[in-house]
């Protein structure tokens, strides 16, 4: 149809320079600074309606820095930090009120509570299996009156006579 849908800049064969893209109409969709083929440095992404949508810093390829989305009334939507492309410290949510909904920290782009939930997890299911083997028909209550007593605890498979 003839409309401008991108501008990208070229140096030794590689971006290098502001490379832009539009919606149709030839309104701006995005901007994002290259250097040596690489994203690096600023980056906004904007609604249809011209109103930033999210902006924040590439550094050799990978998002570095704080990031912050927005609604379309401009109010903030969320805000945190990347590092090396991950995300990184704690990371704010609001509503269109500007009301925090919740706050997530991140580590090398992990959620770290869900991290240490999943692994108390982990750790509760260990523990039930090691008191109560699969199928032994041995159960928490026996190991500790055994324990009680000190005697051998065999499972009902092992009463063979």
């Amino acid at each position: 149809s003839g409309e401008l849908m991108s501008e990208v800049p070229y140096v030794n064969d590689k971006k290098e320079g502001t490379v832009k893209k539009y919606y149709i109409g030839e309104k701006i969709m995005e901007e994002i600074d290259y250097l040596d083929g690489k994203k690096d440095g600023p980056y906004k992404r904007y609604f249809y309606t011209g109103e930033t949508y999210v902006e924040g810093n590439y550094l050799m390829g990978s998002k570095d820095s704080l990031s912050t989305k927005y609604f379309e009334d401009g109010s903030v939507r969320e805000t945190g930090g990347y590092k090396m492309g991950g995300k990184d410290g704690e990371w704010k949510f609001y509503n269109r009120k500007g009301v925090l909904t919740r706050a997530i920290t991140y580590k090398g782009g992990v959620d770290v509570a869900a991290l240490a939930a999943a692994a108390a997890a982990e750790k509760k299911v260990a523990d039930k299996n090691r008191y109560q083997p699969k199928g032994s028909g041995i159960t928490q209550e026996a190991v500790r009156k055994q324990q009680k007593r000190r005697q051998p605890l065999l499972p009902p498979a092992c009463l063979v006579h």
